[in-house]
C-alpha cells in the first residue's frame, strides 16, 4: 500500500502507458505490466524525468513537486501530460517561481515571500523593481503603470497639484484667516457683534477680483494655517510681537492686508505643508503598490537544469542495472521513489529583521534632481515675495471714514463775473452741502502757484487742495463757477458713485473722444473699480463738472494732471486737452475712468437735446457764460437761479 500511494504521487508511466493504463497508476497494475515486460524480453526503455524538491530562499521551506493530471475528455483524447507543480501548504505563501536568473539555492522563492520582500520597501528600485543578487528586473504584470507611481517626479507633481487646489479652495474663505491674523481681536469682535458703531465705516474691499488676487490670498492663507502648529508651540505674547502690523477696525483691504504680512512666516507655513503632502503621497503611494496587481512572471519555468533523467541506451540496447535493480528483490514491484525526502521545514518564515533607519543612499542623479527642484522653489519664492518699488515706496492705504462724505470744490474768478453772480453760486453751494452733510471748498483764481500756466488750471490744485482738507471724505466734486446744482435731493453717494448704480450708468467700450475716437473705455469695468467720473460733450471730455473718490490714486491722478510738462505744454484749451491726453496714451488711469450721461450731472441749458437741461437733473451748466461776459452771464442765468432757491426752499 505504501508504494502504491508513492506511485501515484512521485512517478508516472510514459504517455502511451497512460492511455493504456486508463490513466490509472495503481501499484497492482504497474507492477503486472513490469512482469509481462520482463518476460517477453529486453524491450527499450523510454525517458523518464524525475524531480527534485525545491527549496524557498527566503523561508527556506522545502516544497516537494504535485502533479496534475487531466482527467478531462479532451485530456485522454490527446494523450495530455501530467504538469508538475511546486505549491506551498500555506495559502499564503503560494507557488514556488523562479522570479530572475540566480542559480543555486537563490533560484527559487514563493510568490508571498517575494511579495513580503518587495512591499517592505516599495519605493526603493533595488527591493521593488530588481533582484538585489542578479540585479535582473522582474517581469510583472503592470510593469508601467507600477513604474510611474512610484516616481519621484510623478510624486512631486501630485504634491503640487495637491497644494495648487488646495490654495484655489483656500481663496474662497481667505478674508476671514488674513483678518483674523491681522487684527485678531477685532475680528473676533466683529464676529461676536451684531452690528457696528454709528461712527465707523463700513470697509468694503473695492479692489477688482482677479484670479491673481484670489491664488495669492488662497497662497497666504496657506501659509498661515501651515504655520498654526508653531503659533501653538509659542506663548501668546511671542505670537504678537512676530505678527506685523494690523491692530484697529479701519484695516486696510486687499493687498493692504498682504502687506501686513510676514512673508518668512508664510514660507514656514508653505514649507510645513507641502512636507506633509509629500509624506500624505508616499504613504498613499506606498499603499497602492501594496494592493497593485504585480504578479511577478516565472521566467525559468520548466527548465530541466535541476531535474534528473534517465534515457535508455542507443541501439534498443538493455538498460545498465542500477544499483537499486540489483538490490531489489526479484517479484516484488519496485518502488517509483527515486530520491529520500529530506526533512520538511517550517511553513511560516522567520520575521524579517527591522529595517534600518538610516535612509538609503541616494544616487548622484537624484541627489542633482533634488537640487534643481530645491533651487526652482526658492527661485518661485523670491519672485513671489520680492519686494518691488512701488510696495516699498506706496504706504498703507487708509479707507476713509467718510466724514464728509463730499466735498464741493469750485472756483471763482471775481474779475469775470459780477459780485451777485458769485454770491448766488455760493450760496447754491452752501445749502446744497448743508442738506446731505457735506463741506464746501470755494478757491479763488491766484490762490495756487501756476508757475505761469492759465488761470483755469486752479481745478486741479484746488482738487488736491480738498483731499488733503478733508482726508476723511469720500468723494469730491468739482463743479466749475458756470454751473447751479438744482435738485437738493439727490445725493453723490448714491446717484452717481454707488457701485451698482454706476453698472448701470457708465459707457463701456464708448470713444474717449468723440466721434470716433481709436482708444475706448475698458468693456470689462466693473462700478467697484471705479475712482474717476466725467462727461462728454460734443466737442469731447467736459471737466466742468468730475467725482474722484478718495485714495492714493486720485492723489495720483491729480498730480500727474498737473505735472509741470502738461501744463507747459501750451494744449490749445490748457487743461482739457491735457486730459484727454493723459487719459488716451495712460490705460492706468484709463483704468480707473468711467463716462456717463451728460444729464446725470452736467446738463447744458441749450445745446444738442441728450445733453439740455430737464427738471430734475442734478445740476445745470453754461458753457457760454464766460465768454458772453458778466452782465450777460447774470441775465442769462437768472431764470435758473430762481428756479434752485425755490426748489431748495420747498425741500
Amino acid at each position: 500500500m505504501a508504494s502504491s500511494s508513492f506511485q501515484s504521487q512521485w512517478a508516472w508511466p510514459s504517455g502511451m502507458d497512460s492511455q493504456n493504463n486508463g490513466g490509472s497508476s495503481g501499484g497492482p497494475r504497474g507492477s503486472a505490466g513490469a512482469s509481462e515486460a520482463s518476460s517477453q524480453g529486453p524491450t527499450p526503455t523510454q525517458k523518464q524525468r524525475h524531480y527534485k524538491p525545491r527549496t524557498c530562499r527566503i523561508c527556506l521551506e522545502v516544497v516537494n513537486p504535485t502533479t496534475e493530471l487531466d482527467d478531462s475528455l479532451a485530456g485522454r483524447l490527446f494523450s495530455s501530460k501530467a504538469r508538475v507543480y511546486y505549491v506551498s501548504e500555506d495559502p499564503e505563501l503560494g507557488r514556488l517561481i523562479s522570479p530572475c536568473k540566480c542559480k543555486g539555492s537563490q533560484r527559487y522563492v514563493h510568490e508571498g515571500c517575494l511579495r513580503a520582500w518587495r512591499n517592505a520597501a516599495p519605493l526603493s528600485d533595488r527591493n521593488y523593481w530588481r533582484c538585489p543578487t542578479c540585479h535582473f528586473e522582474y517581469r510583472l504584470q503592470r510593469l508601467r503603470w507600477g513604474r510611474w507611481i512610484s516616481s519621484k517626479l510623478l510624486r512631486g507633481v501630485l504634491t503640487f497639484l495637491i497644494m495648487v487646489a488646495t490654495i484655489f479652495v483656500l481663496g474662497f474663505i481667505a478674508d476671514p484667516i488674513i483678518n483674523f491674523w491681522v487684527d485678531p481681536f477685532g475680528t473676533v469682535a466683529e464676529t461676536l457683534l451684531t452690528g457696528l458703531e454709528f461712527d465707523d465705516p463700513l470697509v468694503v474691499d473695492d479692489e477688482p477680483a482677479g484670479w491673481s488676487a484670489h491664488f495669492m490670498k488662497g497662497f497666504l492663507s496657506l501659509g498661515l494655517l501651515g504655520f498654526l502648529k508653531t503659533m501653538f508651540v509659542m506663548s501668546p505674547w511671542n505670537w504678537f510681537n512676530i505678527r506685523i502690523g494690523g491692530g484697529g477696525r479701519r484695516r486696510g483691504t486687499g493687498r493692504d492686508r498682504m502687506e501686513q504680512i510676514n512673508w518668512a512666516l508664510v514660507i514656514i507655513g508653505v514649507v510645513t505643508f507641502l512636507g506633509a503632502t509629500w509624506k500624505f503621497v508616499n504613504h498613499l503611494t506606498a499603499k497602492t503598490l501594496e494592493k497593485a496587481s504585480d504578479r511577478v512572471v516565472d521566467v525559468q519555468e520548466d527548465t530541466p537544469d535541476d531535474d534528473e533523467e534517465d534515457e535508455a541506451p542507443e541501439g534498443g540496447a538493455a538498460p545498465q542495472e542500477s544499483r537499486k535493480d540489483r538490490d531489489h528483490s526479484p517479484g516484488l514491484p519496485l518502488p517509483a521513489m527515486h530520491f529520500a525526502l529530506p526533512p520538511r521545514k517550517t511553513s511560516h518564515p522567520p520575521p524579517y529583521l527591522p529595517r534600518s533607519t538610516r535612509l538609503p543612499g541616494l544616487r548622484k542623479t537624484r541627489l542633482k534632481l533634488i537640487a534643481l527642484a530645491g533651487l526652482a522653489f526658492l527661485a518661485l519664492i523670491y519672485l513671489i515675495t520680492r519686494p518691488s518699488s512701488s510696495r516699498r515706496a506706496a504706504p498703507v492705504q487708509r479707507v476713509p471714514r467718510g466724514n464728509p462724505p463730499v466735498v464741493l470744490v469750485t472756483v471763482l474768478d471775481h474779475s469775470k463775473y459780477t459780485k451777485t453772480y458769485l454770491d448766488a453760486v455760493k450760496e447754491n453751494r452752501r445749502q446744497y452741502a448743508e442738506k446731505h452733510g457735506y463741506q464746501t471748498l470755494i478757491a479763488k483764481v491766484g490762490d495756487y502757484d501756476l508757475k505761469g500756466a492759465p488761470f483755469s488750471w486752479t481745478a486741479v490744485p484746488a482738487m488736491r487742495h480738498a483731499l488733503s482738507k478733508y482726508p476723511e471724505c469720500h468723494y469730491v466734486w468739482y463743479l466749475d463757477a458756470n454751473s447751479f446744482i438744482m435738485n437738493p435731493k439727490l445725493k453723490v453717494e448714491e446717484h452717481i458713485m454707488q457701485s451698482s448704480r454706476l453698472d448701470e450708468l457708465m459707457k463701456k467700450d464708448f470713444p474717449v473722444v468723440p466721434p470716433d475716437s481709436i482708444i475706448k473705455t475698458f468693456s470689462h469695468l466693473k462700478g467697484q473699480d471705479v475712482d474717476f467720473v466725467i462727461t462728454q460733450d460734443k466737442e469731447g471730455l467736459s471737466p466742468g463738472s468730475i467725482i474722484l473718490r478718495n485714495g492714493d490714486w486720485a492723489k495720483f491722478f491729480l498730480e500727474t494732471w498737473f505735472d509741470p510738462l502738461y501744463r507747459s505744454y501750451n494744449f490749445q484749451k490748457a487743461e482739457k486737452h491735457a486730459l484727454e491726453h493723459i487719459v488716451q496714451w495712460h490705460p492706468t488711469i484709463l483704468a480707473r475712468m468711467a463716462i456717463v450721461d451728460q444729464r446725470l450731472m452736467n446738463a447744458y441749458n441749450k445745446g444738442a437735446k441728450e445733453a439740455l437741461y430737464q427738471n430734475g437733473d442734478l445740476a445745470v451748466r453754461f458753457p457760454d457764460c464766460e465768454e458772453s461776459g458778466a452782465e450777460a452771464c447774470e441775465t442769462e442765468t437768472e431764470s435758473f437761479v430762481q428756479a434752485w432757491r425755490r426748489l431748495f426752499e420747498i425741500s
